[in-house]
């Protein structure tokens, strides 16, 4: 595995992710998206492009108590990023499509990893 694609198998860091993405689905200020929160993530690809690395793979996204079951997920981290994730990153939320169960996830430089709002949503 290179370099590049070394995210794919860190654990930690997915769980921080998690972790993080469960805190924006309860800060949204969303009434249909406040209840989500995320059970998981399973990366299962990682495609390098001129801008950094695009990870694919599934993400379970529950409802209360209700499964929403797995999401397709898509994160974009830029190159600048892919060697120091860990501590210079803030996740951004790009698109969440319930009705087809699709996420779109960005990684931003930032102080420490947290979740900012895309007013959209």
């Amino acid at each position: 595995m290179s370099d590049r694609h070394r995210i794919l198998a860190d654990t930690d860091f997915w769980s921080r992710l998690e972790y993080e993405l469960s805190g924006w689905f309860r800060t949204s200020g969303s009434n249909t998206l406040g209840g989500y929160w995320c059970d998981g993530f399973m990366p299962k690809s990682a495609r390098n492009t001129k801008e950094g690395v695009v990870v694919q793979g599934t993400a379970w996204i529950e409802e209360g108590r209700t499964s929403r079951g797995q999401f397709a997920f898509v994160l974009s981290i830029p190159q600048k990023l892919l060697l120091r994730y860990a501590n210079n990153a803030v996740l951004m939320v790009k698109d969440i499509d319930v009705e087809r169960r699709r996420l779109q996830l960005a990684l931003a430089s930032g102080t420490s990893m947290g979740a900012e709002r895309r007013e959209e949503l």
